[in-house]
Formats: C-alpha cells, structure tokens, sequence
C-alpha cells in the first residue's frame, strides 16, 4: 500500500494505490451463547473458483467447531466457573461498592444452588420460586428492605 499524490492539481490531494492485496473471504454465524452475530475469516492470495470452494468448506469446518465447543460449554457449565468469570468481567465495568454488593449476593446465590451444579439444569420455575419465596425472606434483599423503611 502506498500514498501518492497527484502532482497537476493546485493542491495535491492523497488517494490510496493498492497493489496485491490478500483477499479476505468473512462468514457470519450466530452464537448460541449470546445471540449475536459473529465473525469467522481466511484470507488467500488468489481469487479463484477453487480456492473459492475450499475457503467455503473450511468457514464451514471452523463455525462447526466454533458452535460445539459453545454447546459443550453450556452443557458442562458450573455455576461457580461462570459466576468466576462474570465477576473478573464485571469487576471492570463497575464502582468497587457495586461490586462488593453484587459479589455478596452472588455468592449466597451459588451457596444455595449449590457451587457444582450445572447451569442447564436449573429451572425457571426454581429461579422463580428462589427470587419470589426465598429471596425476599432471608439474605441480602431483607437487608436492603429493611434499610429503605429505616431511611
């Protein structure tokens, strides 16, 4: 890639000259994890029919390996790993008292579920019932219930 100028006008103006340039073959795929929209590429040195067809198999082959390492991810997901790895994240994006509240109720959530089960296997309907019953009777919403009447 180089900048040139053009010499025959007044005042020069830069375009862009392109020479060999890969090119760069993209396919989009949707995550099972998060809904979104994705990603993949490769990139050759040619444009031909038949490099054309083996980069379409080989987007193919890395979106197939991409979505089952996701789905054996949400299949053997522990509630500790993922409330780990959304703390680190979360710690990043808000103030350290945000945090430390958060934290604490995480953690009385994972200690009653239970710190080794799977995420697939727990129910809305369980969720429900510990967010409508169990939640506003003990722990950290009674305190903050509490808190709000005192003020």
């Amino acid at each position: 890639m180089t900048w040139s100028t053009e010499p025959t006008s007044l005042f020069p103006k830069p375009f862009l000259v392109l020479f060999n340039l890969p090119y760069c073959f993209v396919e989009r795929y949707k995550s099972t994890l998060t809904r979104k929209y994705r990603k993949v590429s490769i990139t050759y040195g040619k444009k031909m029919s038949q490099i054309i067809k083996a980069t379409t198999q080989e987007l193919e082959h890395k979106i197939n390996k991409v979505l089952a390492e996701e789905n054996e991810f949400v299949q053997t997901a522990v509630l500790a790993q993922i409330s780990a790895t959304f703390l680190d994240q979360y710690q990043k994006c808000v103030q350290p008292n945000t945090y430390k509240n958060d934290g604490l109720f995480i953690k009385k959530f994972i200690d009653d579920f239970g710190h080794d089960t799977i995420i697939n296997n727990i129910s809305i309907q369980s969720l429900k019932r510990y967010f409508n019953n169990d939640c506003l009777t003990n722990g950290a919403i009674t305190t903050l219930i509490s808190l709000s009447y005192n003020i």
